[in-house]
């Protein structure tokens, strides 16, 4: 039975039970998270033509009842019209999520300046064909304003990237939504990390930013044997 609760709180708010109150879900120790967590987590997906089965193209964010915020290289080589909108999931071989619905894409808006060979600009809107209905499984996200955006004053603030995909490159048709606990790292410090352009991830960093971190990108990661992982997200 479903219970319908009115949502008028503002956003950002996660999953609340019929009191109104926060409610803590539990965990198991791994990266996996429940969508009542990450309300405002959704998955663009496509049908796998060899087992027929829903499987994420890229992941998308709600920030309103009819957009979703996403990243513009979701749009390279791929045709718009194979590709549909799974909101309220965390799981997306489960047929049976709670609060699942699904929306077609009415538009997509690519940022003016993004250029597929590089990171910058990698920005885009989907604007879907019916409203949503928000509920503890659907609701959007809070936006910063502009003027709050300040990287260099965000240094070593905890940031948690969320998503569904891979865990590593071996497991590359994870469906599940998960997240990760990041520290936000200074451009200076990251563009020193990537200068010499070790290994291959790092390689490919330099390659799609050539312009380096710039103020309007957040780079993130987490230590790994005295190296970083890092994460790079568009803010502007």
């Amino acid at each position: 039975m479903k219970f319908n609760i009115i949502f008028n709180l503002e956003c950002g708010q996660r999953y609340l039970d019929r009191k109104g109150t926060i409610k803590k879900v539990a965990r198991n120790g791994d990266s996996s998270a429940k969508i009542q967590e990450f309300p405002w987590m959704m998955s663009i997906a496509t049908v796998d033509n060899n087992s027929n089965k829903v499987k994420n193209h890229c992941s998308g964010t709600v920030i309103s009842k009819n957009f979703v915020l996403t990243a513009a290289h979701c749009f390279d080589n791929v045709k718009i019209e194979s590709l549909f909108l799974v909101f309220g999931s965390d799981d997306l071989g489960d047929e049976n999520q709670f609060y699942q619905v699904e929306r077609e894409i009415d538009q997509a808006f690519t940022h003016p300046n993004y250029d597929p060979k590089y990171h910058y600009f990698d920005v885009a809107l989907i604007k879907t064909d019916i409203d949503l209905d928000f509920n503890a499984g659907i609701y959007p996200v809070c936006l910063p304003e502009k003027a709050s955006i300040n990287v260099d004053n965000r240094r070593g603030n905890a940031v948690t990237l969320t998503g569904y995909g891979a865990e590593s490159n071996e497991n590359l048709s994870n469906q599940k939504l998960r997240f990760a606990q990041l520290t936000i790292y200074s451009q200076d410090f990251c563009n020193g990390r990537y200068s010499s352009a070790g290994s291959r991830f790092e390689r490919i960093i330099q390659a799609t930013l050539p312009q380096k971190f710039q103020s309007n990108i957040l780079c993130a990661g987490y230590e790994v044997s005295f190296k970083i992982a890092i994460k790079c997200s568009e803010i502007k």
